[in-house]
């Protein structure tokens, strides 16, 4: 019988010295630049972009010939490669509601079922 109480007593004192919530294994510290794949670093075989050959401009227009100049609220400046040989006219013009292409149904962004699953 005093085995059985030294050993509830040795139990006790080990559970108020040691709590159990200090026990517990922490989460290890999470390493962003591991977890994201290395998102801010560089690849040695990237090229800016940054050679005679990119010009920047408005990006959104539609016409290629006879088309007018952007209202401020129409397009977003962007980069955009025109080629290697002479310039190309990559930077078009604006239609200002001539020629809509939008409108309900305009743009299909799936094709037909092929086979109906009862969707």
């Amino acid at each position: 019988m005093l085995e059985k109480t030294l050993f509830y007593v040795l139990v006790l004192v080990t559970i108020a010295v040691f709590p159990g919530h200090k026990l517990e294994a922490a989460d290890p510290p999470v390493n962003q630049e591991i977890r994201s794949g290395h998102s801010s670093s560089i690849a040695p075989w990237a090229q800016p972009a940054m050679t005679r050959h990119y010009s920047g401009g408005i990006v959104g227009g539609g016409a290629a010939r006879s088309g007018e100049d952007r209202n401020q609220i129409q397009g977003t400046w962007g980069w955009d490669f025109h080629g290697l040989l002479p310039r190309k006219n990559i930077w078009l013009g604006w239609f200002h509601g001539r020629k809509d292409q939008g409108g309900r149904g305009a743009y299909k962004t799936e094709g037909p079922r092929i086979i109906n699953r009862g969707h």
